[in-house]
């Protein structure tokens, strides 16, 4: 688990990079880079440790090798690889070169090594594949699990399908049901309606709960800006939407847009802070983590204060949220020392 993941920040492609620096190091050394008596000291030793280098443990890897699973293993996302492009051009150099009997046609043993020392080739037996007339097949029928189309005299009874597949556990199923039920409902009530409205709310949500992101973030837009478009930008409903929105941008490794809207979420929020306190702590809370995560610490650390004095004010210092941040601004000021 990466530091910042151990902290509470958000999971993003660097959080990825030090999980394959992790699985590398075991598979180099035969032993994890950090392991302890309980699962909170190794997350402690995460944060807090440096791992033992590669070559004191194995003085046969090369030191290229050595040097890419340290800048993995790096504290600060800043200090790893920029994406796995850059990994996979600092380890290709470094994989055995094919025996000549392997680099033989198709008719030899294929060459282990071939995906990774030209992944983007063609395998050498598509050549030969391509040359033969292809085979009749049948038409494929549409997908078993696509959802049917609802008629509008059956909406009603979807939709109380769907609530029946959440409730046994079967998200997947109901965000078909409610995928099909929609062109219905518009059809028949309009994209404005009530309706309709629910319908989608209703989507969105089981989207995200079965982990489609990208399905669930512009059914979020589309109703924030209708419901901003009724009843105006401070509404609180269409807050929770761009809030929503906001935390899809996070799940699919977008930190720039994300930021974006929590920032300007942030002003309507605290204005509404009397009817939901907890609202604009949790933006805080959120804009902080993801600065942490992207290696904004100074602006992470503003914000985090903030966020500190706000909800001390609000629950007092021994509230999990309060305890929650003081370590994150404990840990910055170790990683700045």
């Amino acid at each position: 688990m990466a530091p910042e993941q151990a902290m509470g920040g958000p999971v993003g492609p660097a959080a990825d990079l030090y999980a394959l620096g992790v699985v590398l190091h075991e598979l180099l050394s035969g032993t994890a880079p950090f392991t302890g008596s309980s699962a909170l000291g190794v997350l402690h030793r995460h944060v807090y440790e440096q791992p033992v280098p590669l070559r004191q443990v194995r003085p046969e890897v090369p030191e290229p090798l050595e040097e890419l699973v340290l800048r993995l293993l790096a504290k600060d996302p800043r200090d790893r690889p920029a994406n796995a492009q850059e990994v996979y051009r600092a380890l290709a150099p470094l994989l055995p070169v094919p025996a000549p009997a392997r680099a033989a046609g198709p008719g030899g043993p294929m060459d282990p090594t071939r995906p990774f020392l030209r992944p983007y080739a063609p395998w050498p037996d598509r050549t030969a594949a391509r040359a033969q007339p292809p085979a009749q097949e049948e038409r494929p029928s549409a997908p078993a699990h696509a959802p049917a189309p609802v008629r509008g005299d059956t909406v009603a009874a979807a939709v109380d399908r769907a609530r029946g597949l959440l409730d046994a556990g079967r998200i997947t199923q109901a965000v078909d049901v409610l995928g099909g039920a929609l062109p219905a409902a518009t059809a028949e009530h309009g994209p404005r309606s009530p309706v309709v409205r629910m319908l989608r709310k209703q989507y969105a949500a089981t989207l995200m709960e079965d982990g489609r992101f990208q399905a669930a973030l512009p059914e979020l837009r589309r109703l924030a800006e209708d419901r901003a478009a009724e009843a105006g930008p401070a509404d609180p409903q269409a807050l929770r939407f761009r809030y929503e929105a906001a935390q899809c941008l996070e799940q699919l490794g977008e930190p720039a847009p994300a930021l974006a809207e929590y920032r300007a979420l942030l002003p309507y929020a605290e204005q509404q802070a009397a009817a939901d306190p907890a609202f604009p702590l949790e933006i805080r809370r959120r804009t902080g983590r993801l600065l942490l995560a992207t290696g904004d610490r100074a602006a992470a650390r503003e914000t985090l204060l903030h966020l500190l004095f706000e909800a001390e004010r609000a629950h007092g210092r021994h509230h999990p949220l309060s305890v929650e941040t003081r370590q994150a601004l404990e840990w910055l000021d170790q990683a700045r020392g």
